[in-house]
């Protein structure tokens, strides 16, 4: 049977979507329709501005992958010797990006990071988030 675990994804305190990351390595990325429908949304990436040809197409989609995420997520995870560190700490293979990207959020180099856990009923959730410079946030919520 397979596991499923679910990252929800938020910037600006927004809720962008959800990663969901099935244990057979398959991940989707889905966003979430309040963000996809707001003209005044924060710009994830430039084919998520609103302003982009088909943003809302590619909104749309669920952005599905096997073992690597999409680029977007992709590229925010280390690379060479520290990748390998990682996933040998976590017993995972070099590729199994979400299991990176859980472990992570996004306590990555050059981004200072604040890290807390809430607990709740059955479960606990754990909020990693980022400020950069400017006071953007990317935040990602584990459950």
């Amino acid at each position: 049977m397979d596991r499923l675990s679910i990252l929800q994804l938020s910037l600006h305190g927004s809720v962008v979507g959800h990663l969901a990351g099935y244990s057979h390595g398959k991940n989707i990325l889905l966003f979430d329709d309040e963000f996809r429908h707001n003209p005044e949304r924060p710009t994830l990436s430039l084919i998520t501005h609103p302003n982009f040809p088909k943003s809302e197409e590619i909104l749309a989609r669920d952005w599905s992958r096997h073992q690597r995420l999409h680029p977007l997520l992709s590229n925010l995870l280390p690379e060479g010797a520290l990748r390998e560190l990682l996933a040998h700490s976590l017993k995972t293979h070099i590729d199994h990006e979400f299991s990176l990207l859980a472990w992570l959020g996004l306590d990555l180099p050059a981004l200072s990071s604040h890290a807390h856990s809430h607990q709740t009923t059955s479960r606990r959730r754990y909020c990693l988030g980022c400020h950069t410079h400017d006071l953007k946030q990317l935040s990602i919520h584990r459950y």
